[in-house]
């Protein structure tokens, strides 16, 4: 869905009888450092550095990503676009790390292989998606206004669930990284709430952590666990489970070597014997966050 125009916006205030409609950037900010809102948002001083490729790699995946959606590029094509954008930002100067020339190569290696195997490998989650809807939240007395990046619906024990994904290019966040990380999420899900009359529990919000796959996997005793692993590390981090499986169905020392060494080679399953693939399930990394009226009172 197209952005609104500041005429809109302005509408939109002059009907909600508001002078301002908060952003997420804006109000996480003020809440929590009020000197740096100070300094950004009231007396606009510019940021003292931004050759960081962190924020354009991740305004680079959500386009690519929105372009899917839209039926614009196939999984290759984004793969080709974002390679193309990487010799763009590289020409710019922007780095990972402007401290420490080797370790910016080595977080540039990990990090650009995991999203060229996102964007390879992704497989669409609806063919009816909501990109970027517009949503307004009363917190208070003001309005909150924002985009979320993915909207669609989902059966789920055979009842409706508004699904609300935001696609992360970050390192995964657990525990209480999670938490703090999840208002914006929380909000867009109380939007939903606000809007439609939804109940909580008929509201899904998560990430999408590109990096990362889950993977299911069946152990010998029959127990099913899952993995997050990182996606350029597929083929070294399955190797235990795939050796014990290998063994379990007769393969040779010799062959078990050559599959091991393959995995890692190609950072894929898809060469070993189908009996071992089937001990593993790989997908998108898909993150939930609870929402209920208690959290929402927290934040609210």
């Amino acid at each position: 869905m197209a952005r609104k125009t500041n005429e809109e916006l302005e509408q939109i205030k002059k009907e909600l009888n508001v002078s301002r409609l908060w952003s997420w950037s804006r109000l996480n900010t003020y809440m929590n450092d009020s000197y740096e809102y100070m300094l950004h948002y009231i007396l606009h001083i510019p940021e003292d550095r931004n050759d960081s490729i962190y924020s354009v790699s991740g305004s680079c995946a959500h386009e690519l990503i929105e372009k899917f959606y839209r039926n614009e590029l196939t999984n290759k094509q984004m793969l080709e676009e974002y390679e193309d954008k990487l010799f763009e930002f590289n020409t710019m100067g922007l780095l990972y790390d402007r401290s420490d020339k080797d370790k910016n190569e080595k977080i540039a290696k990990k990090y650009e292989d995991c999203m060229k195997h996102f964007f390879l490998n992704h497989k669409r989650v609806t063919d009816k998606p909501i990109i970027e809807p517009f949503i307004l939240i009363k917190v208070g007395n003001q309005y909150f206004q924002g985009y979320i990046d993915f909207l669609n619906v989902e059966e789920r024990y055979a009842k409706k669930k508004i699904i609300i994904t935001d696609w992360k290019t970050s390192s995964i966040y657990k525990g209480q990284k999670l938490i703090d990380n999840s208002g914006q999420l929380l909000l867009y899900g109380e939007s939903i709430h606000q809007k439609n009359n939804i109940p909580y529990e008929d509201i899904i919000i998560r990430f999408n952590f590109m990096k990362y796959v889950d993977v299911t996997y069946t152990q010998k005793n029959g127990n099913i666990k899952v993995r997050q692993i990182e996606r350029n590390a597929i083929g070294e981090k399955l190797q235990s489970n795939t050796k014990t499986w290998l063994k379990h169905f007769g393969y040779s020392e010799e062959e078990i070597e050559n599959y091991l060494q393959q995995m890692i080679n190609t950072n894929s399953i898809e060469y070993l014997p189908q009996e071992v693939q089937d001990t593993f399930k790989i997908d998108d990394c898909y993150v939930e966050v609870e929402i209920n009226e208690e959290i929402i009172k927290l934040i609210i």
